[in-house]
Parts: structure tokens; sequence; C-alpha cells
């Protein structure tokens, strides 16, 4: 027994060490603490101490198992739990905290101090939005914003009680940009509304109790209505597929993402998680489309199945405008050429949740416009002005240093302050509804290969300038378009 009890208390600190059993890590974000350096300083003034004890917290032995451990106890015999962004509705539904935010009214005050300052930032940002539609319809391509279900609107009476959450005074996002962008002319397509009035008219689940997304195979009958959507608003013809039988398996985890962060042993609730693959109908005569999307994690749902049947020529993704995903190239959405991507794209898709239409705008929207219509990549031009500039360089090193940030960091965030004024200024410039007429010097003169066509034939044209960029990547913008036009001429 001596042994034993030896052992087991001992039995940690050697996993610790050695790390000899390789066990799966907690579902969550967790950052990375370095082992603490003892110096004197540090020690005298108990900051080693308190780094240790972060430390040995985060790497203790078998930390991947005995939390889950505790946290099973807490929730069987206390209904507890250690996430303080999810929290427990009736019936077991779980919702994150923001969307109690959005659905009680506080979420604006997150961003703002007033409904009525909440309001001039949605009318800012549906404007620029209705921009970007419009001058990207002078190269061919096709915008439309989507607005993603939320859980807390489409199954409100599970909702926890709102005395802790509700702020009166705020405005909701969906319903405010709903609104606008339908007296504007944006196209959008407002999947919220659909999902309500799916609600008790279909036989699969639109959202799983332990899940913050719609369910993966809402998300894959919807890919239906996204398609046709595009083919409404592009007039092209996509190709069309079919739904297979349901199946059921094991689930994925985004159908019980917020239940993972609890990190138990067992699930919550035992259901039958259904899910549906699609098979693509041949069609030689549909066209095969760039795809771009810039959004959030509902993306990866509705648009898997899309992919693998290979529906469209290419899908990259923007996740929050910063990550590039399914395109060969630069990981970083930053250091791309966003005047480029989006010449080369035939649709570009704004898809948001409601929670994170707040923040429309995410550092993308606004660079955009200023980029097609005054100066090539309109954010990196004044990252470099600034890299430069030896006193504002200077300045920044020193707001850095206070700030405890990198000079990089610094730099990237005045640059998005700076874009932030110059897109009031333009707004300030132009009436409502009256788009910018200025245009970047490189493409300026490429709408005229654009006039008069087709639909179609403006996606031939866009098909054969990827195809002719790709081997002839020394040319300019203008000279591919121009290639592109004369050969489509010359096989008409």
């Amino acid at each position: 027994m001596f042994v034993l009890v030896i052992a087991i208390l001992t039995l940690p600190t050697f996993q610790q060490l050695t790390r000899v059993f390789d066990l799966k890590g907690l579902n969550g974000f967790n950052d990375p603490v370095e082992v603490p350096k003892l110096t004197y300083e540090n020690y005298v003034t108990g900051k080693f101490q308190s780094q240790v004890d972060e430390y040995l917290n985060m790497n203790f032995g078998f930390r991947e198992r005995l939390i889950p451990l505790y946290n099973q106890y807490a929730w069987d015999f206390y209904k507890k739990t250690e996430n303080n962004g999810v929290f427990f509705g009736k019936d077991n539904w779980l919702y994150f905290y923001e969307m109690l935010q959005d659905q009680y009214e506080s979420l604006t005050y997150k961003y703002c101090s007033s409904g009525e300052e909440m309001a001039q930032t949605f009318e800012r940002d549906a404007r620029m939005v209705y921009y970007l539609q419009e001058i990207l319809k002078e190269y061919g391509t096709t915008l439309f914003v989507c607005i993603a279900p939320s859980k807390n609107e489409v199954f409100p009476e599970f909702l926890p009680e709102n005395d802790r959450f509700n702020h009166e005074g705020g405005v909701h996002a969906d319903e405010f940009y709903v609104k606008r962008f339908t007296e504007l002319g944006v196209n959008f397509l407002d999947l919220n509304t659909y999902y309500k009035s799916l609600k008790g008219h279909v036989d699969y689940p639109l959202f799983y109790k332990a899940g913050s997304h719609y369910s993966h195979i809402a998300a894959t009958y919807t890919s239906d209505t996204l398609v046709k959507y595009m083919e409404a608003v592009s007039g092209l013809d996509i190709k069309d597929f079919s739904f297979d039988e349901p199946y059921v398996t094991t689930p994925q985890n985004i159908d019980r993402d917020m239940e993972n962060l609890y990190n138990l042993m067992r699930p919550i609730e035992r259901v039958d998680y259904q899910y549906v693959n699609i098979t693509p109908i041949p069609d030689s005569t549909s066209a095969k489309l760039r795809w771009l999307t810039i959004g959030d994690s509902f993306y990866w749902n509705i648009a898997e199945k899309i992919r693998d049947a290979g529906l469209f020529e290419s899908t990259p993704f923007w996740y929050y405008a910063k990550e590039v995903y399914f395109d060969p190239g630069i990981f970083n959405a930053y250091e791309r050429n966003v005047v480029d991507e989006l010449l080369e794209a035939d649709i570009v898709t704004i898809l948001w949740c409601p929670i994170n239409l707040y923040a429309l705008e995410h550092n993308f929207i606004y660079n955009a416009v200023l980029s097609l219509c005054q100066v090539e990549n309109y954010r990196n031009n004044l990252i470099d002005v600034i890299h430069n500039s030896e006193g504002w360089y200077n300045d920044e090193i020193e707001k850095a240093a206070q700030r405890n940030i990198t000079v990089e960091e610094m730099i990237k965030t005045d640059a998005d302050y700076m874009i932030n004024q110059h897109t009031q200024t333009l707004l300030n410039d132009h009436a409502e509804k009256e788009v910018p007429s200025e245009r970047n010097p490189r493409i300026s003169s490429i709408s005229k290969y654009f006039d008069g066509k087709t639909a179609y034939e403006k996606y031939l044209l866009k098909r054969k300038y990827r195809e002719l960029k790709k081997t002839n990547g020394d040319k300019t913008t203008e000279e591919l378009f121009e290639e592109a036009s004369k050969s489509l001429m010359a096989n008409a």
C-alpha cells in the first residue's frame, strides 16, 4: 500500500517530465506557457513563484485526463461547469455568451456606447458594401452578403433567463442590415429568416443542443439554396446536384462544439447525429466558377460538400479576413493583393453569423473599396509608408513598447485606424448611393473588356484571364485581359 501511494503521488510528476503516455489534448484554446526563468529580480518580487504556479497548472502530468474527470464530477453532482463563455439554457440547450448578448440587446455595448452610435456604424458598413458590390460589377464579379442563421433567434424558447444579459436600447445587427440592404439594393441571402421558416417543417435538426452552428445536415441541405441564389444574382448556371440518403454516425466536432469546450468524460445527452452527402449531376455546359468567401466558421459546414463535389473551379476562403484556406499561396490574407483576388473571382460572398455582423467590416471591406478606387492594396501601402518614414516608425516603436505588443502589430493597428478615417472621408464625399468614380490606375481601363457582355461571356473572359495568369505571370493585368479578350474573340 505504501509503494502504491508513493507511485500514485509521483506518477503525475513522472508523466510531466517524460510525457511517456501520449494523451490527446483538451478541447478549446490554451496559450502555451514556457518554463519560467529564475532571476534575482523576479524571485524577490514574487513574479517567479506565480509563473511557476501558472506553468505547473498548465503542464502537470495527466492533465488531459484529470481535468475531464473533475469536470465530470462537478457536472454530475452540482451541474457546474468551468467554462464561463457557454451557458445552459432550458432542456440542456447550450448558448455562447455573445448569443445571449445579441438576443437581449447588450452586444451593442461591446462595440459602441449607445444604440445610435451602433446604427451609425452599421450605416457606414452597409454603404461600403454597396459601393464594393457596384464597383465589382464593372469587372464581372458578383458580390453578395450571406447572413447565417443564429441559434438564439431560431430557438429562443430554450434561452436562459435574461435578468443578467438584458440591456435595453441596443440595435440588432441582422435586423438593421436586412432593412438597409433592401433599401440600398445590396445582394443578400438571409438564412436567419429562412431557418425560422423551416423550423417545425423539416425532419432533420436545424441545430443540435450542444452545437453553436447550424447542424451539418441542415447546412448541407442549405447548400442547394446557396447555389440557387448564386445562380440568380450572377446569371450563371452552376452544376446541379442531388442529395443522397441521410445516415447516422458519430458526431462531427461542429455539431457539439460547445459541449466539447466543457471537456467532460461522456456526452451530456446521447442523440443520433444525422449527415447527408451530395452527388453532382454531370453537365458539361455549366460554369465552374471561382468563388471567394470572406467569413466566419459558419462557412465550413455549408461549403464542405460543395467543395468535395467539385462544383466550382476553386473555393478560396478567408477566415475572418485573416487566414486563407483552399487556395495555394500566401496563408496570411493581409499579404494577398486584394485587387487581384477580387478581379479573379467570379463570385464574392461575405458570410457572417448575426453576432459577427456587429463588426461586418472585419478589416476587409474598407480596404477593398479603397484599393479598387485609389491606391494599390491600400492597407499594405499605408504600412509601407510608415516603414519608410523614420520619424513615424520611431513613434510606432515607442507606442508598441507602451502597449507591450510588437512593432508590426502596432503598425497594422494604426494602418487600420487610418483606413477607417479615410473611409469616412470617402463616404462624406459621395451621396448615399453615388458610387465613387475614382479607380485604381492599374485597373482603371480594364472595365472596358466587360462592357456590353453577357454574364456568361464575362465568366469566359475571367476564366481565360485566370488561365493566362498562371503561365504569364510577368504580364500586367491590362495585358492579360487584353490577350484574354482577343483569344475569346478569335474563337467566337
